[in-house]
């Protein structure tokens, strides 16, 4: 009945610039937290709900290589695909808080991605990002860029 929470922070690198003969290469690092809460469990296989008092902690750390290519059609227009490889470790804590009983686990996930940038100004621009290998997964957001720099 507890909404629970989820907060995060990353960064992005730039490896090597594009150029001409080559695409640019980035690497992106992030962490993530969430925090769930429950106090009852169904459905049951009686029908009396079973009253519980749980608290569910997911941590996930992220590590991406990406390459990407920039294409200008003239004017304001832009897209830059781009695609890479990422590794994900998901740790999990289930804790019972009436005992203090604690179980968890840690699962790690190698695959690979494919996305579209598309900049609308030199510090802000749309994305969109898919991954099929393990499990589907979609994204999209909005990124900005500190600094001032192109």
């Amino acid at each position: 009945d507890v909404p629970g929470f989820i907060y995060g922070a990353g960064v992005r690198g730039l490896l090597m610039p594009e150029s001409i003969a080559s695409t640019a290469l980035a690497v992106d690092a992030s962490v993530t937290m969430e925090r769930y809460s429950f106090n009852r469990s169904q459905p049951q296989p009686r029908p009396v709900l079973a009253n519980i008092k749980e608290r569910l902690d997911l941590m996930r750390l992220q590590l991406a290589i990406e390459a990407s290519r920039r294409f200008d059609f003239g004017g304001r227009w832009k897209a830059e695909p781009y695609g890479g490889v990422k590794w994900t470790r998901t740790q999990a804590w289930l804790k019972d808080l009436d005992t203090g009983d604690r179980f968890g686990g840690i699962q790690d996930a190698v695959s690979p991605f494919l996305g579209l940038n598309l900049p609308f100004s030199d510090n802000e621009s749309l994305w969109g990002e898919a991954s099929f290998v393990g499990g589907y997964e979609y994204a999209a957001g909005l990124a900005v860029k500190f600094g001032g720099s192109k």
